[in-house]
């Protein structure tokens, strides 16, 4: 049990000293950040039925990210344009730091499909029910969506850069 508390102690000095240096703009060593990005890694799980599935932070950040941005840009004008300067800096800075540290990264793929499903669910869950949007509109809409997935899927199958 010792051992199990030196080490969450010492995890915990490592990350607060981490962003601590961020806070202070000063530079934070290579290896600091590796071994905290293998640690959250290394860490990230969801329960799932017959033992815990382990996900990339790559993958899980655009799904916790992009609602949350997306709620408070909804809020007036200057969220909104506030939301979009963060955003635009905060994808700059962790392009360099995803193609640093892993260099296959699904961020930008879950990225982009997250947008997709987030504004294809804004549209069916606002707009629809005015009912502006006749029928046979939303149908051609999500037939178009089902296609786009199908052709995604395909040119994922056959290509062998594709991550």
């Amino acid at each position: 049990m010792c051992s199990a508390v030196k080490y969450v102690f010492n995890m915990f000095n490592t990350f607060s000293s981490f962003v601590l240096r961020i806070f202070v703009c000063e530079r934070v060593p290579f290896q600091q950040v590796n071994n905290i990005m293998s640690t959250f890694q290394d860490r990230l799980r969801i329960p799932w039925r017959g033992g815990a599935k382990q996900i990339s932070i790559d993958s899980a950040l655009p799904l916790v990210l992009l609602p949350m941005l997306v709620y408070v840009a909804a809020q007036s004008v200057w969220c909104t344009l506030l939301v979009l300067l963060i955003m635009l800096l905060s994808l700059c800075y962790l392009y360099s730091v995803f193609m640093r540290f892993l260099p296959r990264t699904k961020f930008f793929f879950v990225w982009t499909l997250t947008s997709a499903v987030l504004l294809l669910l804004i549209f069916e869950l606002s707009v629809v029910p005015f009912l502006e949007i006749m029928p046979q509109e939303n149908c051609v809409l999500i037939a178009l969506v089902i296609s786009a997935g199908l052709c995604l899927y395909k040119v994922c199958k056959v290509s062998v850069y594709f991550i």
